[in-house]
């Protein structure tokens, strides 16, 4: 009885083998959320900088000197449209 046991284990192992694609499925999902992280620090990073820019340039001894020498404020990175804002859809 426990041969006969051990027998249909070994069956329904070899029933479900290891799948591939699986594997490469997981990487393009890491890759994908790492890539749109990688986006957003960036973007953050740009705003970031432009607020510091723009506070600077307002500050007493630069705003003497910036308006005449032609250096205006910077705009924020925005994203105007709602679609631009959803992650893409991956079919496969």
């Amino acid at each position: 009885m426990l041969e006969g046991s051990l027998g249909r284990l070994l069956a329904t192992a070899e029933a479900y083998p290891e799948l591939k694609a699986d594997a490469n499925l997981r990487e393009l999902s890491e890759e994908l959320a790492s890539t749109e992280n990688r986006v957003a620090f960036a973007r953050q990073a740009f705003n970031d900088a432009a607020m510091h820019y723009n506070t600077a340039r307002e500050s007493f001894p630069q705003a003497l000197i910036a308006g005449p020498l032609g250096f205006g404020p910077v705009a924020m990175l925005e994203l105007q449209q709602g679609a631009a804002r959803q992650a893409p859809t991956v079919q496969l």
